[in-house]
């Protein structure tokens, strides 16, 4: 068992490899910013029986390449909560909080419009369809595995569909992100909305080729703990495996309860924020170096993302093809429009632009998609975009795991229509609050 596992790695790594060569040695591909994960991942589905079946592999190793996401994310998603310093209240009645509101009009209303339209599609889908649009655009690639394990956890026959419909969501968002997000950087550009327009020649060469030589190589951590010791990553990531593991337990006390069917990795989530606290507390925070963690963190959700992709149930997506094609236009349409018209209301105007193309970035792909745009026009990040930025969404991550964790439980209580209608509302509630309280919307 553990060599098969071992062995199942072993092709998660090769084609990481190869994603990596692709990404490294071909030019038109640079220029998409494709993450190494995603090539390889892309490449294996067409080698591996799910694709073309050039490379033969068992149906054994495809089902477990298909559950791999969904207990990767548990490790990430409970190591997202430690080391996270959260702004103070004070600092919400400016451009945090205005930034921290205008992610939430656009992450409730991909909850609420994924859900409306697949209410319109029931009858061809199933019945959690088009909550993986908030999962595949906001959540990105590695929340794909969250939402197979949540509706997997529930013994829902279509959790590796909707794990399949999540990543070609993600797919579809980080390129549309980038190559739309250019193109509004373009527009803006024209208008004179844009301070300090960088281009794409002034990207640092590392984003573009996917390396830094020996010179420009930069540190990825402290070592707080000394190797003689302990490593610093055997450090973090034994705190946060130590942190599931207490999940899986305390999960176990619910059986037979409505709480059970909550995944493992909402736990892990609840049990690392009160073992940071406690840290905190005892201030001994300063023993997290939270580069160290972001490294565990990619590492974990490379693998994840190559797993998730060559076990894509390519027939049963292909299925769904035009509800798909629905989601993502509905979402693109929507973001453009949250961008430029409510950036412009919502945002302080001396940088709306910019901290309104991060927030589009984060929410169409990754936060690294958001940040490649924001250099595009904030090169040297003189505008508070950045900061403002990772302040607000470390404040939306209190919350966004929960949200993501209880969704397919009101959507099969209540159904598709109903709770994409309540999210639509409450996103059009948080439009009208912004536009009343003091210093939230530019006359």
């Amino acid at each position: 068992m553990y060599q098969t596992m071992l062995e199942q790695f072993i092709v998660l790594s090769i084609f990481l490899l190869v994603g990596y060569g692709i990404r490294v040695f071909f030019k038109p591909i640079q220029k998409l910013f494709l993450p190494s994960s995603l090539l390889g991942g892309l490449i294996g589905l067409i080698l591996l029986p799910n694709g073309t079946g050039l490379i033969p592999m068992s149906e054994e190793w495809m089902k477990d390449f298909g559950s791999i996401p969904g207990v990767l994310i548990t490790v990430v998603v409970t190591a997202s909560i430690l080391g996270i310093k959260f702004p103070k209240i004070k600092e919400l009645a400016g451009g945090i909080g205005r930034q921290f509101m205008h992610l939430n009009i656009m992450f409730f209303s991909q909850i609420g419009l994924g859900l409306l339209v697949g209410s319109i599609f029931l009858n061809s889908t199933y019945p959690t369809f088009g909550f993986e649009l908030v999962g595949g655009f906001t959540g990105g690639h590695g929340t794909a595995g969250l939402i197979g394990s949540s509706l997997k956890n529930l013994e829902l026959d279509w959790w590796l569909s909707s794990q399949g419909v999540t990543i070609t969501l993600a797919t579809i968002g980080i390129i549309g992100g980038i190559l739309i997000g250019i193109v509004m950087i373009q527009y803006a550009a024209r208008k004179g909305q844009i301070k300090f327009v960088g281009g794409m020649d002034n990207l640092p060469q590392e984003i573009i080729k996917g390396y830094s030589l020996n010179t420009d190589a930069k540190s990825i951590g402290k070592t707080i703990q000394h190797p003689s010791s302990l490593e610093p990553f055997a450090f973090i990531l034994s705190l946060v495996l130590v942190s599931v593991g207490l999940a899986f337990q305390v999960r176990k006390l619910f059986v037979g309860t409505i709480i059970f069917n909550v995944a493992a990795w909402a736990w892990g989530i609840i049990i690392m924020a009160i073992i940071w606290l406690i840290m905190t507390k005892l201030k001994l925070d300063w023993l997290i170096d939270t580069q160290v963690k972001a490294r565990i963190m990619g590492t974990v959700v490379d693998y994840l993302v190559v797993a998730a992709i060559i076990s894509l149930p390519v027939r049963a997506v292909a299925g769904y093809i035009i509800p798909v094609i629905a989601l993502a236009l509905v979402g693109m349409i929507s973001m453009i429009f949250i961008t430029l018209y409510l950036g412009q209301k919502m945002l302080p105007k001396e940088d709306w632009f910019e901290r309104s193309i991060i927030n589009f970035g984060n929410c169409t792909g990754v936060g690294a998609t958001g940040v490649l745009l924001l250099r595009l026009v904030d090169p040297d990040f003189e505008t508070n975009a950045l900061s403002n930025w990772s302040l607000a969404f470390a404040l939306c991550s209190l919350y966004i795991w929960f949200i993501f964790a209880f969704l397919p439980l009101m959507m099969l209580e209540y159904g598709l229509f109903a709770v994409g209608l309540g999210a639509t509302v409450l996103t059009v509630i948080l439009v009208i609050a912004c536009k009343f309280i003091p210093g939230f919307w530019n006359k």
